[in-house]
This record gives C-alpha cells, structure tokens and sequence, in this order.
C-alpha cells in the first residue's frame, strides 16, 4: 500500500516538474523581453520559441530520473532531508 502510493506521488511529480519547467522557460522569455532588460528588441516574440517546450516538459523528468531525483531512500537522514 505504502509502496503504490508512493509511485503515484512520484508520478504527480513528475507531472508537476515537467510544467514548472515549461513555466520557467515562459518566465525566463517573459523576464528577458522587458524593455529595460532588451532595449533594442532582439528577443523574438516567445511564437519562436514555443517549440521549445515540446522537448523540455516530456525530457525534463527524464533527465530528473537520471540524476537520480526521484530515488529517495524510505527514511532518509535528517541532513539529506534537509539537502
């Protein structure tokens, strides 16, 4: 029981990471095009750059899973709780 439902909070993680980072790349685009920061419009409208995300949100879990994100022991440490 304990272990299902762990596997489906990882799932919902994983699901919530991979919109976070769509999100940080909107907000990284929506930051960078501000007149005070791109005074002399260089940065494309974000149209450009959309595609972007079809390979970000799916790779983006993946490559959490790899570095080992997502493996956490059952009872960790309190000092790798806390990292």
């Amino acid at each position: 029981m304990l272990r299902r439902r762990r596997q489906l909070k990882t799932k919902v993680h994983k699901v919530v990471d991979a919109l976070l980072c769509g999100a940080a790349l909107w907000l990284a685009h929506a930051v960078r095009s501000l007149e005070g920061l791109d005074p002399t419009e260089q940065i494309r409208p974000f149209d450009h750059y959309s595609w972007l995300l079809l390979l970000i949100v799916p790779i983006a879990p993946a490559m959490l899973e790899i570095n080992g994100f997502y493996s956490r022991p059952t009872l960790p440490s309190r000092r790798l709780t806390l990292w």
